[in-house]
């Protein structure tokens, strides 16, 4: 059974509405909401959290029927994205009022446990508002796992910091919640998080849970089109399987022909993802590799993307994108007109949808 069950959950708020969404978290699993802006993420997250009364839908944990019941009698911890902090507490103050407005009792071993394992041992003296973004955001992390949640609600906690802060305070979150063993729903924008913090991912679109599943099965294998946008997918490829050829269909994309598991029939119009970590680029054919699709291409683009560099090539009317390190791209003297080879395996290659 699991932990923490929210069934057709539906519920309108002004302009923003959520529809039939359905998913489930574990006992110590993290399950990651992902979404562009405007999807209703927050919206689900407060629902369950008590905030908003749901139109239909279940609400259960451990089994039990949670969603009429009050919000500080669902067994949640909440760290909203402002993470209201109260000005007029000192830090202890505030890690505290969450037990305190419960009416628990807390031994001094515990809030030493959680102040030394967020590390913010040095900061209980100081007013809130002497702290920055990284500090409150342990803080109201703090004052959340103190009350003992069940499952713990985490909205964008990482949103209004720096990338190099936010890469930081999400290796200590991931750290705390499994040394905790601790529950969490965590909503995010930011694929990146999405995919280093959660084990299984809620896909939102337009008010409604379009796919749940693995992080890695949201990036390989997405449940349409719409998701492998909104996941990143830089080589979206449509085309017609021609043939067939023991397990691997052939499927003309664009004029070129595209080696995959097979997926499908003969004449079949197919949509098909590749990854653009799973290409390999190189000056040459290998002639002995178990990558069956080795694609001559001609360099049109070359840009930075973070740490990598994107790789854009072009063969026929087909165009694919590969990523490579800095290094990589230096030793292959990538340009423009540059003729490189697209290396990549029938199993990288996903049917969408």
């Amino acid at each position: 059974m699991p932990l923490l069950k929210v069934e057709n959950l539906s519920v309108s708020v002004g302009k923003f509405s959520i529809e039939n969404a359905t998913f489930e978290v574990d006992a110590g699993e993290v399950v990651v909401v992902f979404g562009p802006s405007g999807a209703g993420k927050t919206l689900l997250l407060e629902t369950i959290a008590g905030l908003y009364k749901p139109r239909k839908g279940r609400i259960l944990l451990d089994g039990r029927n949670i969603t009429a019941s009050a919000v500080q009698k669902r067994g949640f911890g909440y760290v909203p994205q402002d993470y209201a902090l109260f000005p007029h507490l000192d830090v202890m103050g505030n890690i505290l009022f969450g037990v305190r407005a419960r009416g628990m009792k807390v031994t001094d071993a515990e809030v030493k446990g959680v102040v030394e394992l967020l590390k913010i041992g040095h900061l209980l003296s100081r007013r809130v508002g002497t702290l920055s973004g990284g500090e409150s955001q342990r803080v109201a992390l703090a004052r959340a796992l103190l009350v003992r949640p069940r499952v713990l609600l985490l909205d964008e906690p990482f949103g209004a910091l720096d990338i190099v802060l936010r890469r930081r305070l999400r290796a200590m979150l991931k750290k705390a919640l499994q040394e905790l063993n601790q529950a969490a729903l965590l909503v995010t924008h930011d694929l990146e998080e999405a995919v280093v913090l959660g084990r299984r991912i809620a896909v939102m679109r337009r008010g409604k849970v379009v796919q749940f599943a693995t992080a890695d099965d949201v990036l390989k294998t997405p449940a349409d089109e719409a998701v492998a946008q909104i996941t990143g997918a830089e080589n979206l490829l449509k085309g017609k399987v021609t043939r067939l050829e023991e397990e691997v269909m052939c499927v003309n994309c664009g004029g070129v022909e595209v080696r995959a598991l097979r997926q499908a029939s003969v004449g079949e119009d197919v949509a098909l993802l590749v990854r653009a970590e799973d290409i390999v680029v190189d000056l040459r054919r290998f002639e002995e590799s178990s990558a069956l699709n080795q694609i001559g291409v001609d360099v049109v683009e070359i840009r930075r993307r973070g740490a990598l560099v994107e790789v854009v090539g072009k063969s026929g009317n087909l165009t694919l994108v590969a990523l490579v390190t800095p290094a990589s791209a230096e030793r292959l003297r990538l340009g423009a007109a540059r003729e490189v080879f697209f290396s990549f395996k029938a199993s990288g290659v996903h049917r969408v949808g």
